[in-house]
């Protein structure tokens, strides 16, 4: 394998995050500071090296990662298996296969992104664990793939628990570590013979309150 160097982006605050609300639909867009948080996210990418753009097909994360697409002149892929995991349900019960519905990018974005293979489609709600479990080894298998012939960098911004599962995977760990991300906190780790964690949870814009 050739090198991978993954940066790993959770998305800015959202109207749920802010209010703990996440009944309605509006709860998945960003809340004025995400907005914040994203914009300073892109400054803090404008300084890195990316290959390839990554994202979660859900409102908050298209949002966090539009303002450097702008910036950079750069497109993403959408990827609906980075779409985020529940973080309840029975963990030895992955599944083979994950249920998908339709998806929309929302109007006011702007015109960069590529869904993966070209299908618009995100996870069904009230997806059991198993299921997204399943979407991460699926995302874990395709990165590694990616950087078979090629040394690779990629950004992948997404969500707190799909990113903690993640990380899981890539490292094989005997049991699992809680990897926290606060909004818009990035995360770089390499491999070359094995892992490396570079940083964790690094800020790149203001913080969230607790």
């Amino acid at each position: 394998m050739q090198k991978l160097h993954l940066y790993l982006v959770r998305h800015g605050e959202s109207q749920g995050n802010a209010t703990g609300d996440y009944s309605t639909l509006a709860s998945d867009a960003l809340s004025a500071l995400g907005h914040v948080q994203a914009r300073h996210l892109a400054r803090a990418l404008s300084a890195l090296s990316v290959d390839l753009v990554i994202v979660s097909p859900l409102q908050r994360a298209l949002q966090t990662v539009a303002p450097y697409l702008v910036q950079s002149d750069q497109r993403a892929h959408i990827w609906p298996e980075v779409a985020e995991v529940p973080f309840y349900g029975e963990r030895d019960d992955i599944a083979e296969s994950w249920t998908a519905q339709p998806a929309e990018l929302p109007a006011e974005l702007p015109d960069r992104y590529d869904f993966h293979g070209g299908r618009a489609i995100r996870p069904a709600p009230n997806e059991p664990l198993g299921q997204g479990l399943h979407r991460v080894d699926v995302a874990r298998r395709r990165l590694l793939a990616l950087a078979e012939q090629t040394p690779m960098t990629i950004l992948v911004v997404s969500h707190g628990h799909f990113l903690r599962e993640l990380i899981n995977s890539l490292f094989a760990t005997p049991q699992i570590i809680f990897f926290h991300h606060d909004n818009c906190g990035m995360s770089s780790i390499i491999r070359e013979d094995d892992w490396a964690v570079e940083y964790l949870n690094v800020p790149t814009g203001p913080r969230s309150q607790p």
